[in-house]
């Protein structure tokens, strides 16, 4: 079923993620596979309780509109602490499938 993507307008986010660069859909799944749960863990280890679900942010698409580097990302509450930099949303308007 297909379905519309509408314009929705997010607050801005503070979020921990991972970066990947992939080139095929094994690359992606791995990526996913891998780097959701060593996110989770992080978060579990240091007591950090995520400030909404998971998502995908896509960074670079290639000509046909795959995805090229991306993050894996959870948001979090702006006060956490990272290894480095936290990753941080400006509000904006996304549009979603």
């Amino acid at each position: 079923m297909q379905h519309e993507p509408r314009l929705e307008q997010r607050a801005a986010q503070t979020y921990v993620a991972i970066p990947a660069h992939v080139t095929t859909e094994a690359e992606f799944r791995r990526a996913a596979d891998s780097g959701f749960p060593d996110l989770f863990g992080w978060l579990r280890g240091n007591g950090v309780e995520p400030a909404g679900p998971p998502f995908i942010r896509y960074l670079t698409l290639d000509a046909n509109g795959e995805p090229l580097d991306l993050e894996l990302a959870v948001p979090v509450d702006a006060g956490v602490r990272w290894e480095t930099e936290l990753a941080y949303l400006a509000a904006a308007d996304v549009r979603r499938a």
